[in-house]
């Protein structure tokens, strides 16, 4: 019987892929004998990362007689972390993964054997290499200081990460779960967000607020977003707050919600409550209903929609924001409007209030069943390429949407979470695309991401969310 090359070099891959056992990342790396020897200097960088403990090197089968020179040419004698694996069908095989390129590769699979990282030695971004193996297995994890907080939402930004409970508070913690800091929306934390929103009114108006919260402590300020910007030069969360005020007309007393956004210094632990200015050209004749904040090239930006009903044709709207203080007053105002972010003619297929559901990730913005992504950066569209059954389902029917940006090979991914027709069940999507919106993955995902409160994407290949079942988060591969 006649064997498939192919087929044959893709089962012994995946036998080589079963022998890593219960290891922190699979690694493999397809070397080429033939490379220069800086191209090659890069393996020592490697074998010393914490995030691999074990990797298999693979050359072709002749090499075996040569095992004493190989492994003393690269340095890998005496090193534990060094498996060679001498087979010519899964060089082959690791060859067609990055076809036309026959020089010396890297490739990560994660815990479901699925390909998430592949890239030459020469050149090689060693973050990111860094970065794919600490996260290429699913896991759980547990911070005991945290047992006694009811966990809602948790993100991972950078080595950080941001945790949010039932009662408006933020928790911070690195993924040695070394506690970073935390935002608790107390009652201290309260009075003086309150006394930078009234300013000299605060002992006249807060006394009538106080009364309201203890009456009725859902009227407190709430958290309706938030986004962590990490890096070397800055650590900082802007969190935007839903608050609530009143107005008294005649003899009777009106409460309304108006917004602010509170910027915190994870590094210094101080933090400044700032306020829309609403005398900015920009906002002229629009009422700004702020939906998301999140950091985009290090600056805040905002996703808002317009309450003024009149505008039906351009409702939702991003924008960059500055900064600006005087005296005591912080203020953001708008930089720059992004205004034609909807699709054409999506509020009249999908209907007005669908644009609400949203996903904002890294470079652009996705909503609900829409058939296009914007791209900040480019100011434009691309086409997501989804099946007609997904763009024009019920919006009503969609429980998640999270879309993320790859710039390792620029490629967009989606997640899509929502009920089957009549209620009966859920429809788990993964569905990946180019810039071009050529599909690369189209598929379903197992139903046990179901047991997640709430989802967000560490990769293309796996996200990060609360248990349902026990107070934990859970790192997913996909």
């Amino acid at each position: 019987m006649r064997i498939n090359i192919w087929w044959k070099g893709y089962v012994f891959l995946l036998v080589l892929l079963f022998s890593f056992g219960v290891s922190n990342s699979k690694v493999l790396i397809n070397l080429s004998i033939d490379d220069c020897a800086n191209c090659s200097l890069v393996l020592s960088e490697i074998m010393a990362m914490k995030s691999i403990d074990t990797l298999k090197v693979v050359m072709p089968y002749k090499f075996l007689k040569d095992d004493k020179k190989i492994k003393s040419l690269y340095g890998f004698r005496g090193n534990g972390k060094v498996q060679m694996v001498y087979s010519d069908s899964v060089a082959t095989q690791l060859g067609n993964l990055n076809y036309p390129n026959s020089a010396s590769s890297i490739f990560v699979f994660n815990s479901n054997n699925t390909l998430i990282y592949n890239n030459l030695l020469k050149g090689l971004n060693l973050n990111d290499l860094n970065f794919y193996t600490i996260f290429s297995n699913s896991r759980k994890l547990r911070i005991e200081e945290l047992d006694g907080v009811n966990m809602k939402k948790v993100k991972y930004s950078n080595g950080l990460l941001s945790i949010k409970d039932y009662f408006n508070n933020l928790y911070f913690y690195d993924l040695g779960k070394r506690n970073r800091g935390r935002i608790l929306t107390d009652s201290l934390f309260i009075v003086e967000m309150y006394k930078a929103y009234y300013g000299s009114r605060f002992k006249r108006k807060f006394p009538v607020m106080q009364r309201a919260f203890n009456y009725q402590g859902r009227l407190k300020p709430e958290i309706t977003s938030y986004d962590v910007l990490q890096n070397r030069k800055k650590s900082e969360v802007s969190v935007l707050y839903n608050i609530r005020d009143f107005d008294i007309i005649g003899k009777d007393t009106s409460l309304f919600i108006n917004q602010l956004i509170y910027k915190y210094n994870l590094r210094t632990k101080e933090g400044e409550f700032c306020f829309k200015n609403t005398y900015q050209p920009l906002l002229k004749g629009r009422n700004m209903g702020i939906r998301k904040v999140f950091y985009h090239d290090g600056n805040v930006h905002l996703y808002f929609y317009n309450k003024v009903i009149n505008e039906s044709s351009k409702p939702t709207f991003l924008a960059s924001l500055k900064f600006t203080s005087h005296k005591s007053l912080h203020l953001f105002t708008i930089d720059e409007l992004h205004a034609n972010i909807a699709p054409q003619g999506y509020v009249d297929k999908v209907g007005r209030r669908a644009y609400r559901v949203a996903s904002v990730s890294g470079n652009g913005f996705l909503f609900a069943h829409a058939d296009s992504l914007y791209v900040i950066d480019k100011k434009d569209k691309i086409l997501v390429p989804f099946e007609e059954t997904l763009t024009r389902s019920n919006y009503k029917d969609l429980i998640l949407l999270r879309h993320y940006f790859s710039e390792h090979d620029s490629t967009y991914t989606v997640y899509c979470l929502r009920r089957k027709p009549e209620r009966k069940g859920v429809v788990h999507h993964l569905l990946q695309f180019d810039s071009n919106g050529k599909k690369l993955i189209d598929k379903s995902v197992e139903d046990y991401i179901f047991q997640l409160q709430t989802s967000e994407f560490i990769h293309p290949f796996q996200i990060i969310g609360i248990s349902k079942s026990s107070n934990e988060i859970l790192f997913v591969d996909l």
